[in-house]
Protein backbone atom coordinates (compact mmCIF):
# COMPACT_ATOMS: atom_id res chain seq x y z
CA UNK A 1 0.00 0.00 0.00
CA UNK A 2 2.68 2.81 1.18
CA UNK A 3 4.85 1.27 -1.71
CA UNK A 4 1.75 1.95 -4.50
CA UNK A 5 1.43 5.49 -2.89
CA UNK A 6 4.80 6.31 -3.23
CA UNK A 7 4.83 5.56 -6.38
CA UNK A 8 1.57 7.37 -7.76
CA UNK A 9 3.59 10.78 -6.01
CA UNK A 10 6.49 9.87 -8.16
CA UNK A 11 4.39 9.43 -10.82
CA UNK A 12 2.31 13.07 -10.05
CA UNK A 13 5.93 14.47 -9.57
CA UNK A 14 6.81 14.16 -12.91
CA UNK A 15 3.30 15.19 -13.98
CA UNK A 16 4.25 18.57 -11.82
CA UNK A 17 7.43 18.87 -13.92
CA UNK A 18 5.81 18.15 -17.16
CA UNK A 19 3.09 20.97 -16.54
CA UNK A 20 6.04 23.40 -15.70
CA UNK A 21 8.17 22.60 -18.97
CA UNK A 22 4.38 23.54 -20.78
CA UNK A 23 3.97 26.38 -18.74
CA UNK A 24 7.56 27.41 -19.77
CA UNK A 25 6.38 26.51 -23.51
CA UNK A 26 3.66 28.97 -23.82
CA UNK A 27 6.36 31.30 -21.70
CA UNK A 28 9.13 31.34 -24.57
CA UNK A 29 6.02 32.11 -27.60
CA UNK A 30 5.07 34.75 -25.79
CA UNK A 31 8.42 36.39 -25.92
CA UNK A 32 9.27 34.97 -29.14
CA UNK A 33 6.29 35.96 -30.88
CA UNK A 34 4.29 39.63 -30.12
CA UNK A 35 0.79 38.26 -29.77
CA UNK A 36 -2.60 40.47 -29.10
CA UNK A 37 -4.29 40.20 -25.56
CA UNK A 38 -6.84 37.96 -27.15
CA UNK A 39 -4.14 35.39 -28.57
CA UNK A 40 -2.52 35.49 -24.72
CA UNK A 41 -6.24 34.66 -23.18
CA UNK A 42 -6.25 32.06 -25.55
CA UNK A 43 -3.08 30.75 -24.28
CA UNK A 44 -3.85 30.43 -20.95
CA UNK A 45 -6.80 29.06 -21.41
CA UNK A 46 -5.47 26.52 -23.51
CA UNK A 47 -2.32 25.72 -20.87
CA UNK A 48 -4.99 25.39 -18.03
CA UNK A 49 -7.06 22.47 -20.69
CA UNK A 50 -3.75 20.85 -21.13
CA UNK A 51 -2.56 20.92 -17.53
CA UNK A 52 -6.79 19.58 -16.50
CA UNK A 53 -6.46 17.02 -18.68
CA UNK A 54 -2.96 15.67 -18.00
CA UNK A 55 -3.87 15.69 -14.40
CA UNK A 56 -7.30 14.01 -14.94
CA UNK A 57 -5.87 11.14 -17.24
CA UNK A 58 -2.69 10.64 -14.89
CA UNK A 59 -5.32 10.09 -11.89
CA UNK A 60 -7.81 8.11 -13.66
CA UNK A 61 -4.45 5.78 -14.87
CA UNK A 62 -3.02 5.85 -12.11
CA UNK A 63 -5.31 6.04 -9.23
CA UNK A 64 -8.38 4.71 -10.66
CA UNK A 65 -9.50 8.61 -10.42
CA UNK A 66 -9.79 8.66 -6.88
CA UNK A 67 -8.15 12.11 -5.34
CA UNK A 68 -5.48 12.48 -2.92
CA UNK A 69 -4.04 14.97 -1.10
CA UNK A 70 -0.60 13.74 -1.66
CA UNK A 71 -1.23 13.82 -5.55
CA UNK A 72 -1.82 17.72 -4.91
CA UNK A 73 1.43 17.86 -2.56
CA UNK A 74 3.71 15.73 -5.84
CA UNK A 75 2.07 17.95 -8.72
CA UNK A 76 3.55 21.04 -6.46
CA UNK A 77 6.89 19.60 -5.66
CA UNK A 78 7.08 18.66 -9.10
CA UNK A 79 6.00 21.89 -10.52
CA UNK A 80 8.20 24.36 -7.78
CA UNK A 81 11.51 21.70 -8.22
CA UNK A 82 10.91 22.37 -12.18
CA UNK A 83 10.81 25.61 -11.63
CA UNK A 84 14.31 26.17 -9.43
CA UNK A 85 16.46 23.58 -11.17
CA UNK A 86 15.84 23.39 -15.28
CA UNK A 87 13.57 25.97 -15.87
CA UNK A 88 15.90 28.61 -17.27
CA UNK A 89 17.53 25.82 -19.17
CA UNK A 90 14.59 24.73 -20.54
CA UNK A 91 12.85 27.99 -21.54
CA UNK A 92 16.17 29.04 -23.08
CA UNK A 93 15.97 26.14 -25.46
CA UNK A 94 12.55 26.82 -26.48
CA UNK A 95 13.05 30.39 -27.04
CA UNK A 96 16.00 29.12 -29.41
CA UNK A 97 13.79 26.88 -31.74
CA UNK A 98 10.64 29.02 -31.66
CA UNK A 99 13.86 31.72 -32.84
CA UNK A 100 14.70 29.09 -35.33
CA UNK A 101 11.14 28.80 -36.07
CA UNK A 102 10.18 32.16 -36.42
CA UNK A 103 13.15 32.91 -38.74
CA UNK A 104 11.95 29.71 -41.19
CA UNK A 105 8.66 31.03 -41.46
CA UNK A 106 10.05 34.02 -42.31
CA UNK A 107 12.25 32.84 -45.10
CA UNK A 108 9.08 30.35 -46.05
CA UNK A 109 6.66 33.42 -46.33
CA UNK A 110 9.03 35.00 -49.23
CA UNK A 111 7.39 33.52 -52.25
CA UNK A 112 3.68 33.91 -50.73
CA UNK A 113 4.82 37.57 -50.54
CA UNK A 114 6.21 37.25 -54.02
CA UNK A 115 2.77 36.03 -55.77
CA UNK A 116 0.91 38.57 -53.70
CA UNK A 117 2.41 41.49 -54.98
CA UNK A 118 2.15 39.91 -58.62
CA UNK A 119 -1.43 39.37 -58.51
CA UNK A 120 -2.25 42.24 -57.04
CA UNK A 121 -0.66 44.12 -59.95
CA UNK A 122 -1.88 42.14 -62.53
CA UNK A 123 -4.69 42.25 -61.10
CA UNK A 124 -5.06 46.68 -61.54
CA UNK A 125 -3.33 46.24 -64.87
CA UNK A 126 -6.69 44.10 -65.82
CA UNK A 127 -9.04 46.72 -64.05
CA UNK A 128 -7.23 49.56 -66.01
CA UNK A 129 -7.50 47.74 -69.36
CA UNK A 130 -11.58 47.18 -68.79
CA UNK A 131 -11.68 51.09 -68.28
CA UNK A 132 -9.30 52.11 -71.14
CA UNK A 133 -11.69 49.00 -73.59
CA UNK A 134 -15.37 51.11 -72.12
CA UNK A 135 -14.60 54.39 -73.29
Amino acid sequence: MVIEQLYVFSIFTLNGLIIGAIFDFFRALRKTFNFNNVFIYIQDILFWIISGISIICFMYIYTDGSIRLFIFIGLSIGVIFYFLSISKFVFKIYCFLLKYFKYLLKYLYIPFKIINKFLKNNIKNLKKNKKVEKI
